[in-house]
C-alpha cells in the first residue's frame, strides 16, 4: 500500500506567479488557518510517511490545507 499526500496552497513561487496580490489575500481569506502552508510543513509530513517513524499509516490520502476542505 502506499500513502497520498494532498496539499492545499503552499507559499511558493508558483502561486505568487499565479495569482495577483489580492487575489493571494482574498484565498488566505477563506483558509481556517488564514496562511499558505510552509513548503517544510508539506515536506515534513512527506518525511515522516517515509521514515520508520510511520509504522501503521497505511493507504491514506491526507490532505494538508490548513483546514480548507473543512470550511
Amino acid at each position: 500500500m502506499i500513502n497520498s499526500v494532498a496539499p492545499g496552497y503552499v507559499d511558493t513561487e508558483l502561486i505568487k506567479k499565479h495569482n495577483t496580490d489580492s487575489e493571494l489575500a482574498e484565498i488566505k481569506k477563506i483558509i481556517p488557518l488564514q496562511r499558505f502552508a510552509k513548503q517544510n510543513e508539506i515536506s515534513n509530513l512527506v518525511k515522516f510517511l517515509c521514515s520508520e517513524d510511520n509504522s501503521y499509516i497505511t493507504g491514506q490520502i491526507i490532505t494538508i490545507d490548513g483546514g480548507y476542505v473543512c470550511k
